[in-house]
């Protein structure tokens, strides 16, 4: 076992312990140690070790304590007894980066006298995990993650983490998982390690391969043990199933699915087909509509194409639905051939929804659009729901003559009376489709829009789009206040909580860190005020945030819900601050770098699609990472160290990662300190917000 060995030497002390010893009976003894450190699984290699040593008797009285033993020059002096002597160094945390813990303890029996010399051991007390990708991982893979958690702690490590972690032993077992995305598919590996022990070294490394057959596993996988070391490492071979790509679904005119399939009631004549295609081979094909037109017509409002009785399948091809091959279980490619259908439909919209399982059990689904239209010049399509905004929409429409109509455009109404132009209009020439953006609309609103041209003048076929909601976060003016017990909170006491803090669990140590501020504090009736308190060893940064406090496991871990039930678009966040930063007294790792530099102030809203709120823990740093989550669907964020002596009016823009999904909860979170979550801050730092309104206009 190779072993770096500090050496401290304790000479002569005769006053460090000896005013703690008291007047004890029994003749005085003296002690020497000598300081070994096993390192073998340690990563930072040559730094010096800071060692704190407790001696205690063995029913747990202390005696003395040193909290920097480099700093002892004498040796110690005891009575003659049985103790203990515990000797440690780094934190005990229950997870972190590049944070290990050394730890031993030995009982000596030392006799009046005796001048006794010991060596202390220090091994690793808790569990490292370190993780390496190849490059093929990197090449493969647009996104991963591993997660290692103990059973009351995880750590999360992103594909650029280099750093070792450390978790502390719980229970022997630990839990990795490997959430894997290539932009298409996700992948996910996990595994559960059983008796871990402290001093271990996990270390994990993963490959990719190429060649991987339909019988292979998503890895594969085992220990290799270096049972000198106690390094376990885990060689991990993701094997990529297939290479075959997932089902694809495309129109036969080479047209986009959100656009509906053109048929001139007059002229007819119009080809309405779907190619499908699936590489792995087709399981199943399946079409469905709600159309009661269809229903009067024999088509089922479901059917399978793999699984359907003789007197379904005839139902539906003499309404005018054909495919190609007849049967197609296993078939790479299909036709599925509507024209027929579509060329005796009468006037309307009709909706297919076509759904394609492959044999590696992977779905595709998209909606087949019929429109039966007049003879004209020009038409509007219909509205894209996830266009439509509370304030503004974009709309589109088409022509079908050779050339550009003069002066084509679009117009909207509020009572199909008066009608408005839409103005800055985006023209395809290659696909006879053009688009207009209209702001200024009036939210929770059914508005009407046709086409117009010059010659022609207003399409016939006129339609219609509903704009959203514009809700506000109720009390985000901070006007209302109550008192949960102690605590200051902003709302209306026996309402759903709205609005929460650190208040609930500061109040049990008597802190209250966000408060109400009225007055000359105040841009208009109340605001909140945050301040921040250190207590019973921990720093509170005042803060105030959409959800709920959720509790608490023992002193300090504290439980919190982020988010509250909201399903509007806002396009951003403003309000008022002011704010006074103090230089950083109080940090703890991974921010321990930013102790004496001036705080950060932070304000920020997220839009997800969680089903519920985020539950949060404060022991494991447990917090939702609004880079990564899956959930998250809009976000923006603003931090200043500057000193802002008056309120100051801000406005957030909220950047939409994802226009397709609408929200379910909202989170926003003001706080005087950006790291407070992670008992990072300065006890000087003081923040003051008001008058936040969420706005809905377009931002550019």
């Amino acid at each position: 076992m190779r072993r770096l060995y500090v050496i401290l030497l304790f000479v002569f002390l005769v006053l460090g312990c000896h005013d703690k010893i008291g007047e004890e009976e029994g003749k005085p003894a003296w002690l020497s140690i000598e300081f070994l450190t096993d390192k073998s699984v340690e990563t930072r290699a040559g730094d010096e070790m800071l060692y704190n040593l407790k001696i205690e008797k063995l029913d747990g009285t202390p005696v003395c304590s040193f909290e920097d033993c480099s700093t002892i020059s004498e040796r110690i002096l005891l009575h003659a007894g049985i103790y203990r002597l515990v000797a440690s160094s780094g934190e005990d945390v229950e997870t972190g980066f590049d944070v290990p813990f050394y730890q031993t303890q030995q009982e000596i029996n030392l006799q009046g006298g005796e001048n006794k010399q010991i060596a202390l051991t220090c091994s690793q007390a808790n569990v490292k995990v370190s993780v390496k990708y190849s490059e093929a991982v990197r090449k493969h893979f647009s996104g991963y993650t591993f997660t290692v958690n103990n059973g009351n702690g995880k750590l999360e490590f992103g594909k650029d983490e280099e750093r070792a972690g450390y978790l502390r032993v719980n229970e022997g077992i630990l839990e990795w998982k490997l959430d894997l995305n290539n932009g298409q598919e996700t992948y996910q590996l996990s595994k559960r390690i059983t008796d871990v022990k402290a001093r271990q070294h996990y270390n994990f490394a993963f490959d990719v391969s190429e060649d991987g057959s339909e019988g292979d596993g998503a890895w594969t996988g085992g220990i290799v043990v270096d049972t000198t070391l106690d390094v376990f490492n885990w060689e991990c071979n993701i094997v990529l199933k297939e290479k075959t790509a997932k089902p694809v679904l495309r129109r036969g005119d080479g047209g986009a699915f959100s656009e509906p399939c053109l048929v001139l009631a007059e002229t007819r004549g119009a080809n309405v087909i779907c190619d499908v295609e699936a590489e792995a081979g087709v399981s199943d094909l399946v079409i469905r509509h709600r159309s009661e037109e269809l229903k009067r017509r024999g088509i089922p409002e479901s059917f399978s194409l793999t699984n359907m009785s003789t007197e379904v399948q005839e139902a539906v091809n003499a309404a005018g639905i054909v495919w190609l091959p007849l049967s197609p279980a296993g078939a790479q490619q299909a036709t599925l051939d509507f024209s027929d259908l579509a060329n005796r439909l009468p006037l309307g919209d009709y909706k297919f929804c076509i759904g394609v399982y492959d044999t590696r059990f992977r779905f595709v689904s998209d909606t087949l659009r019929i429109s039966v239209i007049p003879d004209i010049d020009h038409i509007a399509d219909e509205v894209n729901v996830m266009d439509v905004w509370a304030k503004f929409a974009t709309l589109r429409g088409r022509w079908y003559t050779a050339v550009r109509p003069e002066g084509i455009g679009l117009e909207y109404s509020i009572d199909r009376n008066t009608w408005m132009p839409a103005t800055a209009l985006t023209f395809n020439e290659s696909s006879k489709t053009f688009s207009a953006s209209v702001a200024a609309l009036e939210p929770a609103t059914t508005y009407y829009y046709r086409t117009t041209s010059a010659e022609k003048g207003a399409s016939e076929t006129v339609r219609e789009f509903s704009t959203e909601a514009a809700d506000q976060v109720l009390y985000s003016n901070f006007d209302s206040w109550y008192a949960d017990g102690k605590a200051p909170m902003v709302g209306i006491g026996g309402e759903r909580v709205i609005w929460d803090s650190g208040n609930k669990g500061g109040a049990s140590f008597g802190v209250i860190p966000t408060l109400e501020a009225s007055g000359q504090e105040a841009v208009s009736g109340s605001a909140v005020k945050m301040i921040c308190k250190y207590v019973a060893g921990k720093f509170a940064a005042g803060n105030i945030y959409t959800g709920e406090y959720g509790g608490k496991d023992g002193l300090t871990d504290v439980f919190l819900n982020f988010g509250t039930p909201y399903t509007c678009r806002p396009t951003s966040l403003s309000g008022y601050f002011k704010y006074t930063p103090g230089t950083i007294n109080h940090s703890k790792a991974p921010y321990s770098h930013l102790d004496g530099k001036s705080d950060t102030c932070c304000i920020y809203v997220v839009l997800t699609d969680w089903d519920v709120p985020f539950r949060a823990r404060s022991k494991d740093l447990y917090y939702p990472n609004y880079m990564t989550d899956p959930g998250v669907i809009a976000y923006g964020a603003m931090s200043t160290a500057e000193h802002v002596s008056e309120y100051r009016r801000f406005t957030i823009p909220i950047k939409y990662r994802d226009t397709t999904r609408k929200p379910k909860h909202i989170v926003i979170v003001a706080t005087a300190c950006k790291y407070g979550d992670y008992f990072t801050g300065s006890e000087n730092s003081v923040m003051y917000v008001d008058e936040f309104e969420l706005g809905f206009e377009p931002v550019e």
